[in-house]
């Protein structure tokens, strides 16, 4: 798997788009240079209050606190920049392109050339994930998906009691009644789960998915770099799926396999990790300091954030 961003960038110009849709909004087909009153672009804040999620993306990242979404990295289309939002509660992060929850609803901006950026109108959304140029959302009604579809990534199969959903670069996967159903791109066998234990979390990256289960972690899909062979674990609790690497979080604290050449598994000191969130070439987590990032930093993307005094 490689990054497709240089081709992405030649898809639009290099102008922010910012997208806003609420249980009130209008559908998908809305104009996607129209802001909405409850969503405007901030400056790059370098400090954090109250943290409480965090997502990595293909070079930026993106964390809920007080103020809405603080976000930092790569900002080509807008998705990198921070926005105020009136309590959110969730954010995903995709490559081009980023979306929340608050309670106006979902929220989307950057990258919109296949609408991934333009979500229905929902009821009561609780979930959300980001792809490539995709996007996925859970709400009362059951599973939406929207954007690209080149692999099929968007119709959604029939899921019994939908829970979880993570995408990958073209392809998603849901923890339902049944266990883990995937659909959309099968490549590299990454949408052919094996067979798990009692599976309770999932996590999808560009070409593999991963997933916990009562035997630990358990991941399929691209192995090139070893992504896709997890370690012994202790008591995991936390598992994300970055491009060519993956990250657990378990008794431990922070343990990743796959590549490393921009170090991006290779964690430093830590103070009490509690989420981990696993981007293209770097790694973040959540801890008592704010958010640590290691790997690649290019873009700016393993930044720190430190807690507001």
């Amino acid at each position: 798997m490689k990054s497709y961003l240089p081709v992405l960038l030649l898809l639009a110009p290099l102008v922010p788009v910012l997208v806003a849709c609420s249980t009130e909004s209008s559908s998908s087909n809305s104009d996607p240079s129209t802001t909405s009153d409850s969503v405007s672009a901030t400056t790059e804040p370098r400090t954090l209050s109250n943290p409480t999620q965090i997502s990595a993306g293909w070079a930026h990242n993106c964390v809920v606190d007080d103020t809405g979404v603080v976000c930092w990295g790569l900002n080509s289309y807008g998705h990198g920049s921070s926005v105020a939002l009136t309590n959110a509660f969730q954010v995903a992060t995709g490559e081009t392109h980023t979306c929340a929850l608050d309670d106006l609803g979902v929220i989307c901006w950057g990258e919109d050339e296949w609408d991934q950026s333009s979500p229905p109108v929902v009821t009561n959304p609780t979930l959300i994930s980001t792809g490539r140029d995709h996007t996925c959302l859970l709400d009362d009604d059951g599973m939406y998906c929207f954007g690209a579809n080149h692999y099929g990534q968007i119709p959604v199969p029939t899921l019994t009691n939908p829970t979880q959903v993570v995408s990958g670069e073209f392809h998603n996967c849901a923890l339902d009644d049944t266990g883990v159903v995937c659909w959309g791109s099968d490549v590299n066998g990454e949408s052919s789960p094996p067979s798990l234990t009692n599976p309770i979390r999932i996590t999808a990256s560009w070409d593999h998915t991963c997933a916990l289960d009562d035997t630990g972690a358990v991941c399929w899909g691209l192995n090139d770099d070893g992504q896709s062979t997890p370690p012994a674990l202790t008591n995991p609790t936390q598992i994300s799926a970055g491009g060519f690497h993956t990250c657990a979080l378990d008794d431990t604290g922070v343990v990743c396999w796959g590549r490393n050449r921009e170090g991006q598994r290779t964690p430093p000191s830590l103070s009490n990790p509690t989420q981990i969130a696993a981007g293209g070439h770097h790694t973040c987590t959540l801890d008592d300091t704010g958010v640590v990032c290691w790997g690649e930093n290019e873009n700016g993307q393993s930044q720190d954030r430190t807690l507001a005094n």
